[in-house]
């Protein structure tokens, strides 16, 4: 009698809802509403939502934005990220609109105060492995290129291309910045080794994210 096959694992879909936000609003045009409110980025961001929602078809999907206020790397060293360009306004005015997407379609968002979304996707995306869970990040960051392993890749929307192990073939995922600080100055490499070394925030759980804790969660 053959062997029955494996259960195929568990899908948890994380958006980087900022990364998604700043692509659309670069790669379209500039749209606005009758009001003149622009929303080039968020019709961007839905279609995307719609394709993911359509196609990944995930067992559990989770939208992490930044929490207002800054991170604990401001206090730590306040030259960081000092170097990047302001964000455009009619960028930032789009925000709360994404987010209001996000609670129309009933779907978990995560925001931690004083920690960057980057940290908490990954922290997600650690939890989610050891809990059984297939990760898929949707982001165009190359950043999560750290993360990339047999059961965690990368999809870039835009360019609807999956960015995993095999992307980085020149690079181990976990020394990725260490490669990228050759070629180039970027803004965010002042960060700590790896995302691992902050995996134990304190209360994220990826139940929090799947929305098995309290509306808190979300605030």
């Amino acid at each position: 009698m053959p062997s029955a096959k494996p259960a195929a694992r568990p899908r948890l879909v994380v958006i980087d809802a900022a990364n998604t936000l700043y692509r659309a609003f670069f790669a379209l045009p500039p749209l606005r509403n009758s009001s003149g409110q622009p929303t080039n980025s968020v019709y961007g961001f839905v279609t995307m939502l719609q394709k993911v929602i359509r196609e990944e078809a995930p067992d559990h999907l989770v939208v992490v934005f930044d929490a207002p206020g800054g991170s604990f790397r401001q206090r730590l060293y306040p030259a960081y990220k000092a170097t990047r360009e302001a964000q455009p306004e009619d960028l930032s005015a789009q925000f709360p609109l994404a987010r209001e997407v996000v609670d129309a379609y009933r779907i978990p968002v995560l925001q931690v105060p004083d920690v960057e979304a980057d940290d908490v996707i990954a922290t997600l995306v650690k939890r989610g492995r050891a809990e059984g869970y297939h990760a898929r990040v949707i982001t165009s960051d190359k950043d999560f290129l750290q993360l990339a392993a047999p059961d965690v890749e990368l999809f870039d929307p835009m360019k609807d291309r999956v960015l995993d192990e095999a992307y980085a073939e020149f690079v181990e995922p976990g020394a990725y910045h260490d490669g990228d600080a050759l070629g180039r100055r970027h803004p965010n490499l002042l960060r700590l080794r790896t995302f691992s070394k902050i995996h134990a925030l304190a209360g994220l759980r990826v139940g929090y994210a799947l929305g098995a804790a309290s509306g808190e969660a979300g605030e």
